[in-house]
């Protein structure tokens, strides 16, 4: 369901930089792992699955990535738990819950030259990623540099380097994943596939979210309660990840005090005042 926006919030734009991983398996899984250095959230890794019988499935390691992951994205099932990754330039490990995995990086792929070639700056720009976005879908199939996310968010993706991965083992729910394969078919998560040959890219990905203000209360009506360092709204419209969403219930984490309005968490957030 699409949350509901208050007249006047601004758009604001989320950044998040690191590396993502995609790659198939011989067992059919295939696997789009988010490496993430910097974001909103601080640094964090998730885990986006698609098995051979196409259940698709997020591991996240919080309630809140969770929810900002699963409203920009499209899951049949979330599975919360602690992820870590150890990243180096030879290796990817991730544990996940019911997965484990090691990916072996190798060498560039054919088209790290030409990514090379682009500034850096240049590389990340939104207005530029929309330019590309037609060639990028031509040159490297199912892929693509902008489109439409989840909740009216646009979203880009500015791919700085790429490396091949030259293998990977592992298992997930019990079961080995045998040998790396290509990213066959599609995974069906957003707009955009990673691409079919298994790579990891160092990439910043930029999320324009139309509906997050910098400041605000719940609507006329709502009734607020405290819950330890979150607020519980009754039929209000925020949550903890900063963003608006609908329903009896939500919670809007912040170190604030009930009926106090405060400053805006990273992502942009509503505060409580009793009654408002």
């Amino acid at each position: 369901m699409v949350p509901r926006y208050p007249h006047g919030v601004r758009t604001q734009r989320l950044v998040f930089t690191g590396k993502i991983a995609g790659f198939g398996t011989t067992s059919g899984v295939r696997f789009v792992v988010g490496t993430w250095a910097q974001s909103p959230f601080g640094a964090f890794t998730d885990v986006m699955v698609e098995t051979a019988g196409e259940e698709r499935i997020l591991l996240a390691p919080t309630a809140q990535v969770a929810d900002f992951v699963a409203s920009t994205y499209s899951f049949d099932r979330i599975e919360l738990g602690p992820v870590s990754a150890d990243l180096s330039a030879q290796h990817l490990a991730v544990t996940a819950p019911g997965l484990q995995v090691i990916v072996a990086i190798g060498r560039p792929a054919p088209l790290d030259r030409l990514l090379r070639l682009v500034p850096a700056r240049l590389a990340t720009e939104p207005w530029w990623l929309r330019a590309i976005d037609p060639i990028a879908s031509r040159i490297v199939r199912g892929v693509h540099t902008a489109g439409s996310a989840g909740n009216a968010r646009r979203e880009y993706y500015g791919v700085r380097r790429s490396h091949l991965i030259a293998a990977v083992s592992g298992s997930f729910g019990g079961r080995d994943i045998g040998g790396v394969a290509p990213l066959l078919p599609p995974v069906g998560f957003g707009f955009s596939s990673a691409p079919p040959t298994p790579q990891i890219v160092a990439v910043t990905t930029t999320i324009d979210n139309a509906g997050l203000g910098r400041r605000g209360k719940p609507p006329s009506g709502a009734e607020c309660h405290h819950r330890g360092d979150q607020l519980l709204v009754a039929d209000g419209r925020c949550d903890g990840g900063g963003f608006l969403r609908r329903g009896p219930r939500a919670y809007f984490s912040a170190p604030a005090r009930l009926g106090k309005q405060v400053d805006a968490q990273p992502l942009g957030s509503y505060a409580c005042s009793a009654n408002s």
